[in-house]
C-alpha cells in the first residue's frame, strides 16, 4: 500500500509541479473550448474536440522528441514524458 501511495504522489509531482507547460495547455483548452462554445458546440463536443487536439499534440511532440533524440535531455526518461503528457491532456480537457 505504501508503494502505491508513493507512486501516486510521484505521478502527481511529475505531472503537475515539474510540468512547465501545463498552464499553457489549460489556457489553450479554455480558449478552444470558448471558441467551440461560441460556434454552437455543447459541452460534450468541446471536451471531445479539445481532448483530441491535446492528444494529437502530445503524440506529435513525442514523435518529434524521438526523432531529434531530445527526449532524455528534456525529460530524463520516457516515463516522465508520459506523466507530463497525461497532465497536459487532462489540463486542457478539464479547462475546456
Amino acid at each position: 500500500m505504501k508503494s502505491l501511495l508513493f507512486n501516486i504522489k510521484t505521478v502527481f509531482w511529475l505531472g503537475t509541479y515539474y510540468n512547465r507547460w501545463l498552464w499553457f495547455h489549460c489556457v489553450a483548452g479554455a480558449i478552444l473550448g470558448l471558441g467551440i462554445h461560441f460556434l454552437g458546440g455543447d459541452i460534450v463536443t468541446r471536451k471531445i474536440i479539445v481532448g483530441a487536439i491535446a492528444f494529437n499534440w502530445e503524440m506529435a511532440e513525442f514523435i518529434y522528441l524521438q526523432k531529434t533524440q531530445k527526449m532524455f535531455s528534456r525529460y530524463g526518461s520516457k516515463e516522465r514524458f508520459v506523466y507530463d503528457a497525461l497532465a497536459d491532456i487532462l489540463g486542457a480537457f478539464i479547462c475546456a
